[in-house]
């Protein structure tokens, strides 16, 4: 008799953490909204609660899959070399949308991140994000 896949499911983090995957921790930070008297963002970012450091995989990006990565400028070669991180649960208070979304950055194991996406899976089990080195 068919029992359905949401036991199944329900073992994929569990399993996850008992292998060992999250040996990197991640920090998801947002802007403090605040602006200069000449009306630039401050540019300081404060963590987003609950989200510090979480424990994290953070695997390099996929070598075998060719991918245009490259931005060709006359100044230069501006190279985007984004990677996938795997948070160990399910996040939502971090932003999703674009739209809602305001310039997120990862601190992971101390290196900044630029958030690209976020990536929550439909059984609420957990919460992947999709990142670039961060230009200081």
């Amino acid at each position: 008799m068919y029992q359905g896949l949401s036991q199944e499911i329900a073992k994929v983090m569990p399993e996850a953490r008992t292998l060992g995957l999250f040996v990197s921790l991640c920090t998801v930070e947002q802007p403090d909204n605040l602006f200069s008297d000449s009306g630039f963002p401050s540019g300081n970012f404060l963590p987003i609660s609950g989200v510090v450091n979480i424990p994290c995989t953070a695997p390099p990006p996929n070598v075998i899959r060719v991918q245009a990565s490259e931005d060709k400028k006359l100044d230069g070669v501006q190279s985007i070399v984004p990677s996938h991180v795997l948070l160990n649960g399910y996040f939502v208070q971090i932003p999703w949308a674009v739209v809602n979304r305001p310039a997120l950055r990862a601190v992971i194991d101390g290196q900044i991140f630029e958030v690209l996406g976020v990536e929550h899976d439909s059984q609420k089990q957990m919460t992947r994000l999709s990142v670039r080195v961060a230009a200081r």
